[in-house]
């Protein structure tokens, strides 16, 4: 009663297209290392990369789902939030305020993509934390669980990515890549 579920069409099919987006990423990168040259930073590869967060959110935004009620609503957008700003000083403090370093060289596309990466990470994390608070007929489903540790081991392994590009430390072929 008062619960209507929300089905719009085609969600999977934007979260996979970001999932191509990904890969279409991946496989820029890869030529360059096979090779053997650096990938132009800002590149091809970065379009992909970063074109991929907004599909996958737009379609987890749209994934099915039962209407809550007014104050439900209220307290799930409460809960997000509070669990947006634990995410962001967690991850700011443990990891990117001494592993995001702007270069004067780089000029302002290449700083911007630079702080794009993390921020879209974030993203990734608060739509993982959407998903386990939103109430849907497929809440606890395989393929959504699925999809939400998936999310989480792309946004950990670009957090570690950022931190070893600062420290120096990263290298092509390594099993993070």
């Amino acid at each position: 009663q008062g619960c209507v579920v929300i089905n719009i069409l085609g969600q999977p099919l934007r979260i996979g297209a970001g999932v191509i987006l990904l890969g279409l990423g991946e496989i820029v990168w890869e030529y360059y290392v096979l090779i053997g040259i650096d990938a132009p930073y800002p590149g091809i590869a970065d379009v992909f990369f970063l074109g991929a967060y907004p599909v996958m959110f737009v379609g987890v935004l749209l994934l099915p789902q039962v209407r809550p009620r007014k104050w439900e609503r209220v307290r799930l957008g409460l809960d997000v939030a509070a669990g947006t700003v634990a995410i962001v000083a967690i991850v700011w403090t443990s990891y990117l305020a001494d592993a995001i370093a702007l270069d004067p060289e780089a000029g302002g596309l290449g700083n911007m993509i630079t702080v794009a990466y993390p921020i879209m990470d974030l993203g990734l994390l608060v739509m993982v934390l959407i998903l386990s608070t939103r109430r849907s007929p497929y809440q606890f489903a395989g393929r959504l669980v699925f999809l939400a540790v998936a999310m989480l081991a792309t946004a950990m392994a670009d957090l570690i990515y950022v931190v070893e590009v600062g420290a120096g430390t990263y290298l092509d072929g390594s099993p993070l890549d």
